[in-house]
């Protein structure tokens, strides 16, 4: 699987951030029922929930 990345994922203040190389290959999901680009992804780590925005 590949990964596209920018200098802004990484930003010194947020220093947790996952690099692609520490992601579990089990937590990575592919959006599939949007009908256009998503532009928005938000994770609740406490209830475990993805919300996504396309438009």
């Amino acid at each position: 699987m590949e990964y596209e990345t920018s200098n802004n994922t990484h930003h010194p203040h947020y220093p947790g951030n996952p690099t692609p190389n520490s992601l579990s290959v089990r937590r990575v999901t592919v959006l599939c029922d949007h009908e256009s680009e998503v532009f928005i992804c938000v994770w609740n780590p406490t209830h475990d929930l993805l919300a996504s925005g396309s438009g």
